[in-house]
């Protein structure tokens, strides 16, 4: 499929409703901007440990 493809499908698609939000593996709903980062800065504290870990 195409980029516009893909543009011309979701033209005619619904808007979303209020409960379509990523979520991520653990179940964590990323439904606003302060939730988004705060699931970024769980993520760079993991990578920084798991790097500490390898000695990088």
């Amino acid at each position: 499929m195409t980029a516009e493809e893909l543009f011309e499908r979701m033209r005619h698609a619904s808007p979303p409703s209020g409960d379509d939000v990523p979520v991520t593996f653990d179940g964590r709903r990323l439904d606003s901007a302060d939730a988004v980062r705060a699931w970024l800065a769980d993520l760079a504290a993991r990578r920084a440990a798991a790097d500490a870990d390898d000695g990088g």
